[in-house]
């Protein structure tokens, strides 16, 4: 089931091998179709069940407000692209939740041709999709989403509804460094002069990197003013903060100011030095 569904998504999936945050972080995953929800967060999660391909020819995406929605709405829509069948958008809301999920039922349908949305104000959420045909896969985000989500979900984290063709529950995770990260593109030994750094270093910090660790960084700044002697980088670098593949996008922001503008550098696991992000000019001096 989980190969089959990955295919659907991405014929050119990877089969995941037993180090699962290596396997991601080499291969810039987006999705992970597993057998179980589990703990694993790196990145979004689909899992399938009783899913067989031949029997779909309907596929309905149990979105809302929820933080799972958008990738339940983009699976489902991915199924239904890669089987040629009509995938619809469906939710049930409570009256003060109505304005805000057409607004967001809308926005998913952007771009999204051959698809459709569907809302209801429901006490019993569950009713919308208990009378669905037979052929019809119901993809759903995991238990802890919005109310209609949460409704949707008994003991177990199981459907409630009748899946005719298949479900599909997803969960969704912050974007990665590993999905952003370049190649290293420049940095500095620790026992090179700084007199030789101040002629090559041309961002505000550079990395200092020994032996494939980085070990620091050095500003352009202190190059300047301690050119004289035999002083080394190792002189006047500075512990630098730890950005790691693995960390959230939002680590980047929460160093951008340490870095005036300049590439962030990122590590491993191990603390060697992997490569660099580009900051957009926007994010120096902005709080």
């Amino acid at each position: 089931m989980q190969r089959d569904l990955a295919r659907l998504i991405n014929p050119n999936a990877v089969l995941a091998g037993a180090n699962l945050v290596e396997t991601c972080v080499r291969e810039r995953a987006d999705l992970l179709v597993t057998a179980r929800l589990g703990t694993f967060d790196l990145t979004p999660i689909a899992v399938p069940a009783s899913f067989d391909p031949a029997r779909i020819d309907h596929v309905v995406a149990a979105v809302g407000t929820g933080p799972h929605s958008v990738l339940a709405a983009s699976v489902g829509y991915l199924v239904a692209q890669a089987l040629s069948c009509h995938v619809e958008f469906v939710t049930a809301v409570r009256a003060d939740e109505l304005p805000r999920a057409e607004h967001v039922l809308q926005q998913l349908l952007t771009d999204r041709p051959n698809s459709s949305w569907r809302i209801v104000e429901s006490g019993d959420p569950t009713s919308l999709l208990a009378s669905t045909p037979e052929g019809t896969l119901i993809v759903a985000g995991a238990p802890g989403g919005n109310w209609f989500q949460r409704q949707l979900f008994g003991p177990g984290a199981r459907l409630r509804v009748r899946a005719p063709a298949g479900s599909v529950v997803v969960r969704s995770a912050p974007r990665r460094v590993f999905h952003v990260v370049s190649e290293p593109q420049f940095w500095v030994g620790p026992r090179l002069l700084v007199k030789d750094a101040a002629e090559l270093i041309l961002v505000p910090v550079a990395p200092v990197v020994d032996e494939g660790v980085l070990v620091g960084v050095i500003r352009r700044s202190a190059t300047a003013s301690a050119t004289a002697g035999a002083m080394t980088v190792e002189d006047v670098m500075e512990t630098a903060p730890i950005v790691t593949t693995t960390d959230a996008r939002d680590a980047l922001d929460e160093v951008a100011e340490f870095f005036e503008g300049a590439p962030v550098p990122i590590v491993d696991g191990s603390g060697r030095f992997v490569g660099s992000v580009d900051q957009p000019p926007r994010l120096h001096g902005e709080k």
